[in-house]
């Protein structure tokens, strides 16, 4: 009976544990680019522009992409849909600008699995002319529903 008890205890602990641990994450990358600050951020609020440094582009170019709206503007969104498994089906739309500092997006991620998050790309000075452009994804790991909000912060 002992040993049945610890070892209902050893399977319940991760479980205990894992609720209590938070599913959000945060994950962002930077490059230093020694370009004057206004052109360094017109190109990174060009979504169309992403297919030129995006690993996903890479790992399937005959994706279906799918645009409207205007590039570069609140508004614009871009679709895709890929059959390889890890470039599955989305969309990406720009919900705020802060001219020369901040592009937010929201990424609504539909296949294979359903999930929503929030990224940005920020263009911060490091010295003349050098500017250190940060990209950042936020959100859940697994979000309980897909209503088309974002659980991220």
């Amino acid at each position: 009976m002992t040993i049945l008890i610890i070892v209902l205890c050893v399977v319940a602990i991760p479980f205990i544990l894992g609720a209590f641990k938070s599913n959000e994450f945060k994950m962002s990358r930077d490059i230093t680019i020694n370009k004057p600050k206004q052109e360094v951020f017109d190109y990174v609020k060009h979504i169309k522009n992403q297919d030129n440094f995006a690993v996903w582009m890479s790992l399937d170019p005959t994706m279906k992409r799918q645009y409207s709206g205007i590039d570069g503007n609140v508004g614009f969104v871009s679709e895709w849909d890929s059959n390889h498994k890890q470039v599955g089906a989305g969309k990406q739309t720009i919900v705020g600008i802060k001219d020369g500092e901040r592009v937010d997006m929201k990424l609504e991620f539909l296949k294979p699995w359903k999930n929503v998050s929030d990224a940005y790309f920020t263009t911060d000075p490091v010295v003349l002319d050098l500017y250190r452009i940060t990209m950042c994804r936020a959100g859940c790991l697994f979000n309980s529903r897909f209503d088309g909000h974002s659980s991220g912060n």
